[in-house]
């Protein structure tokens, strides 16, 4: 075990062992319970009831229910998060059926038949750059998806959905606790999250400390393949006077995920190549065709403060600010699916050596003022705000050509055969210096009419952008200015008083600016994206049994394309993607005991010139999850999960000369899981079982082309074991 990961779960240890030892001193009282008073801005899952959550903070940048937001939301709490044991992002998403599964080293999406680009994935409401690395959730209170586009308030996005994870935030009450994860992946996890107050107090409100230490040793499905993940986030809350609060948090995140999950198609068939004579081979999933000495660190860090300010009860004031870090510094094998050398007796794959140097710094700010209050029959919830991003991005690539590696057995491989090269002899492919610069103003306004049985929603958005870059290879440098304007409306119509059923219909709008310069020094308008989207709410059984079902269409335009009918290197705006659809998501929640949850989602994606399907979207998808906790009698403390996730049959990506020669089969994963919760003096114990693709099938990620697939983890055992106190 490296020595550095062996001290920080001694650490974690140690932190649990003297507050195990705080929980269980004899005739000592339990900390005084303080109050958490929620601001307009603040929403947690505290609020919540089991897996159900009434409220969101994503679709306004307020506190507001769910209910009365023209638009389709799904937030998945802590509860969710832990039950499916969702250590990253890119797990948790998959219970929704309008994402696609995707690899586990990405930082990105797919969603209603678009990819999700840096700026469509928020912390906190301000956006986080997503390449390689995953996104974790350890110091992740709640993510809120947001469907369909959401430029008002979050600014360039694809337009298939936002993702915004809520931070955990230190609470005045003092609560610990402590998991550990093994599987049978070789794999060993450890998580420490704990909060209470520091004993100091301003305005005689305390303040108080979070610390969430994850610490994870291991490996992938993949041989040669390691999943190494340090995780350390700190946060304090400090009441600056009885209306003023401030929250601080640090991110810490480091990981190393190796690994290439692409895997050869041949003749339509996943995992199969063909000898020179004809006779086919199967290449097994968990063969890698990297190095031992592969590496994928990737360090990130946030820092940010988040300070809010209530007036009165009308008027409240919000400053945001983050500066995140991202480097990374891949060096690694990259096989060339689709380059054989196939004998009589073997087949081998060629494979280049390549280094990806990335520096990335981002300071963001937001600054925003919301207002609620009434003007006659009238209820008004208004947010302004300005925000401000720049980015200045470093980029050095080194890549040798396939000659220079020698090619390995597919079937057989045998690794330690090729020795990293000197970085003086690899050829520099990529040096350039980016600086984006994006201001906004906008405005947004929900109305209440009639005792608020309808709800009308308005926004604007104005916003100019700048991107600079420096090629130093080439000594190219090109300015490009972009300016854009957005808006959205909506309604929400409760049916009945008791707001148990609502009507709800919104459009609006989305745009990606075109940083891309023809040769004769020409630039494209932005990308746009046009929703439109309504349907129905319901929230029925006093809260136990609510859902929503839209309907929606997106149409993006001025998206690049090809164009050399007018020379070499040209692009011009093209027609772009229609997305089009039906969801159901809802959720039953009688009690803590008993929780389902899930939805169904049609999708038609398509070019809209020419109506080909896009590929790696599947027509038909269910997510679902479901829990039961025995009350009472022997079992008590008994609890069952059982996860489902199925996507339809997709086309590969193809070239514009090809069309697709297979057809990507079903993914089909069942999630079980059994448990068990008991208390001994002042602490609580769960242990827990989880099967993950407990049929083992073979699961294919969003990746897929003509002569390769991306695979997902076969069967996957895991036990934690957590103590909390």
């Amino acid at each position: 075990m490296n020595p550095s990961v062996r001290h920080l779960l001694r650490t974690a240890a140690v932190a649990c062992a003297l507050a195990s030892a705080r929980a269980q001193t004899p005739g000592e009282s339990p900390p005084a319970s303080e109050t958490l008073v929620l601001d307009a801005f603040t929403v947690t899952s505290e609020q919540d009831r089991g897996y159900k959550a009434a409220n969101a903070i994503g679709a306004t940048r307020m506190n507001t229910p769910i209910a009365n937001i023209p638009q389709s939301i799904a937030v998945f709490n802590d509860l969710f998060i832990e039950d499916t044991l969702s250590f990253n992002l890119t797990e948790l998403a998959n219970y929704d059926p309008t994402f696609m599964p995707t690899q586990a080293d990405r930082g990105t999406y797919l969603a209603r038949g678009f990819s999700s680009s840096f700026s469509a994935t928020f912390v906190d409401g301000l956006p986080q750059r997503n390449t390689f690395g995953p996104n974790y959730t350890a110091n992740v209170d709640r993510v809120e998806i947001l469907k369909g586009p959401a430029a008002i308030l979050y600014g360039q996005g694809p337009g298939g959905a936002t993702i915004n994870r809520v931070l955990k935030r230190a609470l005045p009450m003092a609560r610990t606790t402590l998991m550990a994860t093994v599987s049978d992946e070789v794999t060993q996890r450890i998580h420490l999250d704990t909060t209470g107050p520091l004993g100091a107090r301003i305005a005689d409100r305390p303040l108080a400390y979070r610390l969430n230490l994850a610490v994870q040793e291991g490996e992938t499905f993949k041989r040669e393949s390691e999943d190494n993940v340090v995780h350390v986030s700190p946060a304090f809350h400090i009441p600056l006077g009885r209306n003023t609060d401030l929250d601080l948090n640090f991110t810490y995140d480091k990981t190393n995920l190796t690994g290439n999950f692409a895997h050869p198609v041949t003749d339509g068939v996943p995992s199969q190549v063909l000898l020179a004579d004809g006779t086919p081979v199967h290449v097994p999933i968990e063969n890698s065709f990297g190095e031992p000495f592969d590496e994928r660190p990737i360090e990130k860090t946030l820092t940010s403060y988040d300070l809010r300010h209530r007036f009165n009860e009308h008027l409240s004031f919000r400053s945001q600010y983050q500066f995140e870090t991202y480097n990374a510094e891949l060096s690694e094998i990259f096989p060339q699916i689709g380059q054989y050398v196939i004998t009589n007796t073997s087949a081998s794959i060629r494979r280049v050596y390549r280094e990806q140097n990335t520096d990335m710094n981002a300071n963001r700010a937001r600054n925003e003022l919301a207002a609620a209050f009434n003007t006659g029959p009238l209820s008004h919830r208004t947010l302004v705000g300005y925000s401000f991003d720049e980015t200045n991005e470093r980029q050095l690539f080194y890549q040798t050509n396939s000659t220079t590696v020698p090619p390995i057995d597919m079937v057989n491989p045998r690794y330690g055969d090729f020795a990293r090269p000197d970085i003086a002899t690899v050829p520099v492919t990529t040096d350039t210096h980016t600086k984006a610069l994006a201001r906004a103003w906008y405005v947004n306004e929900l109305l209440g009419l009639f005792d608020d049985r309808l709800f009308l929603q308005a926004g604007y958005r104005t916003q100019d952008t700048y991107q600079r870059v420096n090629n130093r290879r080439t000594q190219a440098v090109s300015a490009i200015p972009t300016d854009a304007s957005t808006s959205s409306f909506g309604g929400v119509w409760h049916l009945n008083r008791a707001k148990s059923v609502s009507l709800w219909a919104t459009a609006s709008e989305a745009f990606e600016p075109n940083f891309r310069v023809n040769p004769d020094g020409a630039t494209l308008p932005p990308t746009t994206g046009r929703s439109r989207e309504g349907g129905l709410k319901f929230d029925l059984l006093d809260g136990v049994l609510n859902g929503t079902v839209s309907v929606f269409k997106t149409v993006r335009e001025n998206v690049p394309e090809a164009a050399p009918d007018l020379g070499d290197g040209f692009f011009r705006p093209g027609p772009g993607q229609t997305s089009q659809g039906f969801e159901f998501s809802g959720s039953y929640n009688p009690s803590r005991r008993f929780q389902i949850t899930g939805g169904y989602a049609y999708l038609d994606a398509y070019t809209t010139a020419t109506g080909e399907t896009l590929p790696n979207f599947a027509k038909h998808s269910v997510s679902g999850f479901l829990r039961y906790e025995q009350p009472d009698g022997p079992l008590k403390g008994l609890f069952a999960t059982v996860g489902v996730i199925y996507r339809g049959t997709r086309d590969p990506q193809s070239t514009a000369t090809t069309e697709p020669t297979w057809v990507v089969p079903e993914f089909k994963r069942l999630d079980l899981g059994l448990g068990y919760g008991w208390k001994s003096g002042r602490i609580h114990y769960r242990a827990t079982v989880n099967v993950a693709n407990a049929a083992d099938e073979l699961l294919f990620g969003d990746n897929n082309l003509n002569d390769r697939y991306a695979m997902l983890a076969p069967r996957t055992w895991k036990f934690s074991l957590r103590l909390q106190f």
